[in-house]
């Protein structure tokens, strides 16, 4: 074997002596580094696939609701709300829709024990909406002692306006009533819904 003179060769143990370049090195270190990065991939190979398999699931949530909530994996709003007459109103914003901008269902179903209260669909609308659907609820808004949907939207971005828009269940069918837009971010929309209805006279 060739040797440099100014880097001698030196035995250790039994173990044959292979050169690379000008520096010797046991074959004994190699093994021994081959053992040590076996063992490292063993221990990392586990936590990437835990960690694949965590980012292809994406994040849990909740079921929606009655107060609604935004779902964590669509960033959608939706809302389970029942009426005093036992109908369940489904609030929801579209599916594949932008966070900011897009449109809200609202969809009325018969009156249904659990787990049945959204199986019979009876009726539906789709309104546009500019912002987030931030709250809905029930009220009455125009004094016929009977509760009012009324959904609650935040733009986003400055000036976190707000709009309401307001929905009456008459029997079997769902009605469009009024909508207000361009609200303060600390006005109150069920009053805004109020004063709109009494200005076009309903």
């Amino acid at each position: 074997m060739y040797s440099d003179p100014n880097y001698p060769i030196i035995q250790l143990s039994n173990y044959p002596i292979i050169q690379l370049s000008n520096y010797p090195i046991p074959i004994i270190r190699k093994i021994e580094m081959k053992r040590i990065l076996g063992r490292a991939l063993m221990v990392i190979a586990p936590l990437v696939a835990v960690y694949v398999v965590i980012q292809n699931l994406g994040p849990f949530t909740a079921a929606p609701t009655e107060q609604g909530e935004r779902d964590g994996v669509l960033h959608r709003y939706s809302s389970k709300l029942t009426t005093p007459t036992g109908q369940t109103l489904v609030v929801e914003e579209g599916l594949f829709e932008a966070r900011s901008i897009g449109s809200f269902s609202v969809r009325l179903y018969e009156a249904a024990a659990t787990p049945d209260e959204t199986t019979f669909f009876i009726a539906g609308l789709i309104r546009a909406r500019d912002g987030v659907v931030e709250k809905t609820l029930l009220a009455d808004i125009n004094g016929d002692q009977q509760q009012e949907l009324i959904v609650i939207v935040r733009s986003v971005g400055t000036g976190s306006y707000q709009s309401a828009h307001a929905f009456a269940v008459e029997s079997d069918t769902l009605v469009f009533l009024c909508a207000v837009e361009g609200l303060a971010a600390d006005a109150d929309p069920v009053a805004a819904l109020r004063e709109s209805l009494v200005f076009i006279g309903r």
